[in-house]
């Protein structure tokens, strides 16, 4: 297990801490899940599917 400590602006804060609310989650589980999420998309778009790529 590794441990990782991140300094969070205010407007990421108050993200971290909606979605929290929303969810039920902890922070630690949240930010895991958004870790998570971001690998599974970086793994379709190198796949081929690249859905933000209009962006």
């Amino acid at each position: 297990m590794h441990i990782l400590s991140v300094h969070l602006d205010d407007q990421t804060d108050s993200l971290l801490r909606a979605i929290c609310a929303r969810t039920g989650q902890t922070q630690s589980d949240a930010a895991k899940a958004g870790i998570a999420a971001l690998g599974r998309r970086g793994l379709r778009d190198r796949a081929g599917n690249h859905s933000n790529s209009s962006r």
